[in-house]
């Protein structure tokens, strides 16, 4: 009696995002409102250095280290020696320690005020402040372009250096972009894997009117992405291209359809982002949502806790600071597996288990597991898992000293 109570309800609920979806879909796009220097003030519908449209979608950066985590855990064989003219030789580290690359989610995020031309102070919801500084697009007046779409004045763009602020709110209801929905579909790997979620096509395109490019033989094409049904790779210079109308054509001389596209991402929900590059990409198969992540669905994040266990058996539990700089559930775990790129929240994390010298075990919340490698988060070149104790007492477990951790 239950099941059949449970099928109806579940049927229902899908009946009215069904027949809702089209009026929710602007719920889950970036909206606040943009202060500018001279006092102007719009809101809208924010489109961010082009590829950010959604709250899903990441604030890249750079950000300073804060933290005096004493000896670090990068070993000798980490260093790189510099020649200049053949005399001298200053040893470096190959990474720079005192700088951390971040992302956030936009539906983290509180507000962004602009501080100069190449930096921005972070507001998160939780009220947590820290200061991006260049390390993409993103940041700064190398961002592309930002887009507004102000109800009452239409679309147009504004200034990095124009700007005072933005404050971030729940997306108004019944909203239409110009840029039409936001991509979704199954993406299948050359290996046999399939990711589900929503899509930027090479680094770029985002919406239903964002545009394919590519010729098929003498034609140029410009197909706006809501006539295509699926995108397949052929080789390494084109792809098959299938419309909404049965329609195949063969498109190639593009970077949107042959190697040097910038990869193909995916955000998958309870997971984080996958990056898919063309030498290992199969196939698209575009979708409509079957759901909205809204502004609301996004806490701002926690510190991460957990209890970290030593090789030799012992075992701290605290606030956990991965790396030297990931400490907060919005944070990423980065690495790849099968030649794919996993950026994996950390908030999405149940466990990781050291598995080699250069791999470790990653569990996620409901159950899924894998293998990743290929990134100083899951190897010898990690900076070191920081443990602040109950009792005050800060503990450093180095790689080669680490086993696992378990995330509450």
């Amino acid at each position: 009696m239950n099941k059949i109570l449970l099928i109806i309800v579940g049927a229902a609920a899908l009946f009215f995002l069904a027949c809702t979806g089209q009026s929710l879909a602007g719920e889950g796009r970036i909206y606040g409102r943009v202060i500018m220097r001279d006092g102007n003030r719009y809101q809208g519908m924010i489109r961010w250095d082009r590829n950010e449209g959604s709250w899903i979608d990441m604030l890249h950066g750079n950000m300073e280290l804060i933290h005096d985590g004493g000896d670090n855990c990068r070993g000798e064989e980490d260093r790189e020696t510099i020649s200049i003219f053949g005399f001298i030789k200053i040893e470096t580290d190959s990474d720079d320690l005192d700088i951390t690359r971040s992302a956030v989610s936009f539906g983290h995020i509180r507000s962004i005020e602009v501080l100069d031309d190449e930096s921005a102070r972070i507001t998160l919801k939780s009220g947590h402040q820290m200061e991006f500084e260049g390390g993409s697009s993103d940041i700064g007046d190398s961002n592309r372009e930002i887009l507004v779409e102000d109800r009452r004045e239409g679309k147009f763009e504004v200034q990095w250096n124009d700007i005072d602020r933005i404050e971030f709110t729940e997306t108004a209801p019944g909203l239409k972009s110009t840029f039409g929905e936001r991509l979704y579909g199954t993406l299948k790997t050359g290996s046999g894997d399939t990711y589900t979620g929503w899509i930027c096509w090479d680094e770029d395109e985002l919406f239903g009117k964002d545009l394919l490019d590519g010729d098929q033989g003498t034609l140029t094409r410009e197909i706006g992405f809501s006539l295509i049904s699926s995108i397949r790779r052929q080789n390494s210079e084109s792809a098959v291209v299938t419309l909404e109308s049965g329609k195949e054509m063969v498109l190639d001389n593009s970077n949107d359809v042959d190697d040097s596209n910038r990869g193909i991402v995916v955000y998958v929900d309870r997971f984080g982002l996958v990056t898919v590059y063309w030498d290992e990409f199969h196939s698209l198969d575009f979708e409509d949502q079957p759901y909205i992540l809204r502004y609301e669905d996004f806490d701002g994040g926690r510190q991460l806790y957990g209890t970290v266990f030593a090789g030799d058996g012992s075992s701290y539990t605290g606030r956990i600071r991965w790396d030297n700089d990931e400490e907060w559930s919005w944070d990423f775990l980065d690495g790849e597996f099968r030649d794919v790129e996993y950026e994996v929240e950390f908030g999405n994390i149940r466990s990781i288990e050291r598995r080699s010298r250069d791999s470790a075990v990653v569990v996620l919340n409901d159950g899924s597991t894998f293998i990743m490698s290929g990134s100083n988060d899951v190897n010898y070149k990690n900076k070191g898992i920081y443990i602040m104790q109950e009792t005050g007492e800060q503990k450093r477990i180095c790689w080669d000293e680490f086993s696992r951790v378990l995330f509450e």
